[in-house]
């Protein structure tokens, strides 16, 4: 009696074993099943990642069966493979390499105590369905039996994030499509002065271009390597007036070169700064002159700066043009054309300004590849029919499905993966089937290739054995039935069947879709004239002959039959009889009495007719 429905359902409740070689079991665990943590954290892409579970497995189980309880005790436990797993990760068990986990009844302590570790470094954002294959061997019933078992686990690998001085790149994926999500490390705040410029170049002439201090998430539809490209200007001090220099004048007095002052003015026409007081005398020919101005912050606009020659009598001189009263101006505008030190003259004035624009500008680059996504998988059945939607499979036949583009497939049934296959995967049973193909290089997924398997069953049918002919018990009329002779040949049609020839005959019964049933059995007929009598014949044996007085009679007869058999000598005396009851193959041993020597004619007669064989007993 098998158990292993029991036991898996025990198994199942378990949850997933997963382990590494070094880990240490947590001996807190004192159930006779528990598992410890019972959820996976997640993992964050590119980031090493490390789980450790502790697990305890039952020693035995108790079962009703018939009505009958019974305890079946569990002898070892083998973990035989962990699959799914991210790419870049890896397991191991603390028993490694076999993973064998031994029962001992009469321990004291938890002695199926066991840790495992699941580690690695994955690249690939997705949640995987971590599944771990574990066989229990169990005792029961003084017989040793097994049952294997699957735990799956969901494992979430969140996206890779690159994370830069200026920015933050994260991708969902890295099949194609694939979205990027970018933040700006070097935010405004709402701060004036910062600027921004996005680029983003692409496959299929992909190209952002944006300002935007937020860049918007972007869908890379294309596979291929995308080029970004990101500047942060900032600009929050402004302008500031650092020197002042006055290097010539077109104003003087009779006796000297003029008593020199100057007034500079804001945007607003505000007097910022105004020498007028306090001229400089003599001061045109002492030039250049150093003013003193330093460290004055300049606003948005146009600054006048007015140098003049001060005169006691009458008006002032401008130093542009010499005039009493004019010409004594330079104009400078911020934002400034020109920043550092730089000359600007009016007439005969020129002065030198040094305006400084404190700013920083931050750029950054970075490639991004986004693999192709396989092609969705083209399913043949046989190596002939193309696979689309549905699929009608006659049991009868031998069905095999296959994928022609695509170097690794996997195969599902009913939502449940068929682990095991490659490319080509033999049909046992209806249902709902998918495929995909798999990149081992990238782990990029094609879409499924989804389609109903419905199976077709015919009956196989019966024949009936009728004199000279060969009929279909109850047959149906939506049926076609087919008659096939030794060599494969199809002979007849129909419910009924009249041999011309004595042989093996089979029946296959057809639906109106084609499905035929499985073949029967060979049946075998003779007919009962006479030549068929002579094929029957031929089938007789006698062996050894000569012999010491022991033979073997063998052939085959339609039917169980009676059979006569006769030894007579040279005169047609019988000097030996014996009846038997023979089946269709038969063997009939035959020991004749001792004291009988010489050549004999052994006799058989049998319900289909006569055979005789001469035999010499030494």
């Amino acid at each position: 009696m098998r158990v292993s429905v029991w036991l898996i359902a025990i198994l199942l409740s378990v949850g997933p074993l997963t382990s590494f070689a070094q880990c240490v079991p947590d001996t807190t665990l004192q159930g006779t099943l528990e598992i410890s943590p019972d959820s996976l954290v997640d993992a964050v892409g590119c980031q090493y990642y490390e789980e450790v579970l502790s697990f305890v497995l039952p020693r035995d189980t108790t079962a009703v069966i018939g009505g009958i309880p019974f305890t079946a005790n569990f002898e070892y436990y083998t973990i035989d493979s962990v699959f799914n797993l991210p790419q870049g990760m890896e397991w191991e068990c603390n028993l490694a390499p076999d993973c064998r986990y031994i029962v001992s009844y009469d321990s004291a302590n938890v002695d199926t105590l066991g840790c495992v570790t699941i580690f690695g470094t994955p690249e690939i954002p997705t949640t995987y369905n971590v599944t771990v294959a574990l066989t229990a061997v169990f005792s029961a019933f003084n017989q040793q039996d097994s049952a294997p078992a699957t735990f799956s686990l969901p494992l979430t690998v969140n996206p890779c994030a690159f994370i830069g001085d200026c920015y933050s790149l994260e991708l969902d994926d890295n099949c194609a499509p694939a979205i990027l999500t970018a933040i700006n490390n070097i935010p405004s705040g709402g701060q004036s002065g910062f600027s921004y410029q996005w680029s983003i170049t692409g496959p299929n002439g992909y190209a952002l271009n944006t300002t935007d201090e937020v860049l918007n998430p972007q869908i890379f539809s294309d596979p291929g390597t995308y080029f970004v490209n990101y500047e942060a200007d900032i600009d929050t001090i402004g302008y500031i007036l650092n020197g002042l220099t006055i290097d010539s004048v077109l104003c003087a007095d009779i006796i000297d070169g003029g008593d020199l002052y100057w007034i500079l003015k804001d945007p607003s026409g505000t007097e910022l700064i105004n020498t007028s007081a306090n001229p400089i005398s003599n001061g045109g020919d002492n030039l250049p002159i150093i003013t003193n101005i330093a460290g004055l912050a300049l606003v948005n606009g146009t600054y006048e700066l007015q140098v003049w020659d001060s005169d006691a009598i009458g008006n002032d001189d401008g130093c542009a043009t010499g005039s009493g009263g004019s010409g004594a101006s330079i104009f400078f505008s911020i934002p400034s054309a020109q920043t550092g030190t730089f000359s600007q003259t009016n007439g005969g004035l020129k002065v030198t300004f040094t305006i400084d624009n404190p700013r920083s500008i931050i750029t950054c680059a970075d490639t991004v590849i986004i693999d192709p996504v396989p092609m969705e998988p083209t399913i043949v059945a046989n190596g002939t029919d193309a696979v689309v939607g549905s699929y009608t499979w006659c049991t009868s036949q031998p069905l095999t499905l296959s994928v022609t583009n695509g170097d690794s497939v996997q195969w599902f049934l009913d939502g449940d993966p068929i682990m095991g296959q490659g490319n080509t995967l033999a049909v046992t049973s209806g249902g709902a089937y998918e495929a995909l193909v798999v990149d081992l290089n990238t782990f990029c997924i094609s879409p499924i290739n989804a389609f109903f398997m419905d199976e077709s069953t015919t009956p196989l049918p019966v024949i009936v054995e009728n004199p000279d002919e060969l009929s279909v018990q109850n047959p149906s009329g939506n049926l076609n039935y087919n008659w096939i002779d030794e060599s494969g040949t199809i002979v007849a049609s129909g419910p009924t069947f009249n041999p011309e020839s004595s042989g093996d005959y089979r029946v296959v019964a057809v639906d109106a879709s084609g499905c035929p049933s499985d073949t029967t059995a060979a049946t075998n007929i003779i007919l009962t004239n006479i030549d068929r009598w002579d094929i029957v014949a031929q089938s007789f044996n006698l062996f050894p002959n000569p012999s010491q007085g022991l033979m073997h009679l063998k052939g085959f007869l339609p039917t169980m039959s009676q059979v006569d058999i006769r030894l007579m000598d040279m005169l047609g005396r019988t000097v030996y009889q014996t009846q038997r009851e023979v089946s269709q193959q038969f063997d009939v041993e035959i020991q004749v009495p001792g004291q009988l020597k010489g050549v004999f004619i052994l006799s058989a007669n049998t319900p289909y007719g006569p055979w005789q064989q001469k035999v010499v007993i030494k």
